[in-house]
């Protein structure tokens, strides 16, 4: 007996307005990094990044070696899957744009810009993807259409069932447009399950024009930090050492809890000389406005982590791959890529099965057809 399978898509368009966010980049609950990591898996890398810390410590030491941490840049390549219902949250490109812009400030203290603070140039940048795993042209934008994009994080599993690009290739940013709980943001940490490597945010926090004005775009910036191997300034609490507890980062002066504004506090004294909390870190909680530095422990941190855990992605030869090397130059336009996916792997006679469009290059019309169903 022949079987046929039923299929219904369905396309929802609504439209949510969006109410600033500007005081909220310090909100009660921006970032669930804590509560969502995998301790296990933390322990381990967190011997692997310490190691490589004393290691690259001996070797700026040494001057014969220096090339190999100072003066060596390295590059991420960066895909974004923005996961939308045809509303607002489908944000431009030029706002994803403004978003690697930002990055890029932050991480290499560019002058002039907010990320010119007190700290340091952790030579590292960001790059959009312009070849993707298929070696097809690409924008590093690929958008979804999918009820997920109401994002609870119980359900990170999923948004790989839904696009997933090699995490030791790509650096994977899942754009949704709310995340329980009222969360700005997650990421996952170093040598964590790569099924879920990456980060989740809300759109609307990603970038500083489009529908995350007048935002400062230092929630993405955080959430990068912990996928390199930083914890919050406050973690732990005061911790007994500055270097082996709190934040395993010895400048970084021990802070009891989340700072919410601007105002300089020092909520920790075991610490000598007695500093204050860095509220301009940003990997504390405070407004984006605010949050301008990293510090060179930190800078060790990430350094160690790419040295030693995450050390194909800004390989020469991935760079190559994914089209970020310098000598790339990409096509004016990129082709259209047909796609689609659905989560539903197994039906009965007569079930419905969603189909969800994730055709990248900005495809304008659409032609379905499946042999034995009903579309």
């Amino acid at each position: 007996m022949k079987q046929s399978v039923k299929v219904i898509l369905f396309f929802i368009f609504g439209f949510t307005s969006y109410s600033s966010l500007s005081a909220q980049e310090g909100s009660e609950n921006p970032c669930y990094f804590d509560e969502y990591t995998n301790n296990s898996s933390i322990y381990e890398a967190e011997s692997i990044i310490q190691k490589g810390v004393e290691a690259l410590k001996i070797n700026s030491l040494n001057a014969a070696q220096s090339n190999k941490f100072e003066g060596n840049v390295k590059t991420i390549p960066v895909v974004v899957h923005v996961l939308h219902l045809g509303g607002p949250e489908n944000i431009s490109l030029e706002q994803i744009e403004s978003q690697i812009r930002i990055m890029n400030e932050d991480f290499r203290k560019i002058s002039g810009t907010n990320g010119d603070g007190s700290g340091v140039d952790t030579e590292l940048e960001f790059c959009l993807a312009k070849i993707d795993p298929y070696g097809n042209c690409t924008d590093g934008v690929v958008p979804i259409h999918t009820p997920l994009t109401n994002h609870q994080t119980f359900q990170r599993a999923k948004l790989k069932e839904l696009s997933f690009w090699d995490n030791t290739k790509y650096m994977n940013i899942y754009l949704v447009k709310s995340i329980g709980g009222n969360v700005l943001g997650y990421s996952s940490f170093p040598g964590g399950p790569p099924d879920e490597d990456g980060m989740v945010m809300r759109s609307n926090v990603f970038g500083n024009i489009g529908i995350a004005f007048p935002v400062s775009g230092r929630t993405a910036v955080h959430e990068i930090g912990h996928w390199l191997g930083l914890y919050h300034t406050f973690n732990g609490g005061c911790g007994d050492d500055v270097c082996t507890s709190g934040d395993y980062v010895c400048d970084t002066p021990p802070q009891a809890s989340p700072n919410y504004s601007c105002v300089t506090l020092n909520s920790c004294s075991n610490d000598d000389p007695d500093t204050d909390d860095l509220e301009e870190n940003y990997m504390n909680y405070t407004p984006g406005t605010c949050r301008n530095m990293f510090t060179e422990g930190q800078k060790l941190r990430i350094q160690s982590t790419l040295e030693n855990i995450r050390t194909n992605i800004w390989s020469e030869s991935n760079l190559i791959e994914t089209g970020c090397n310098a000598d790339y130059t990409p096509p004016e336009i990129c082709d259209v890529v047909a796609g689609f996916v659905t989560l539903t792997k197994e039906i009965c006679i007569g079930g419905v099965v969603d189909f969800m469009d994730i055709s990248q290059n900005k495809a304008i019309s659409w032609q379905w057809t499946f042999g034995g169903g009903t579309p």
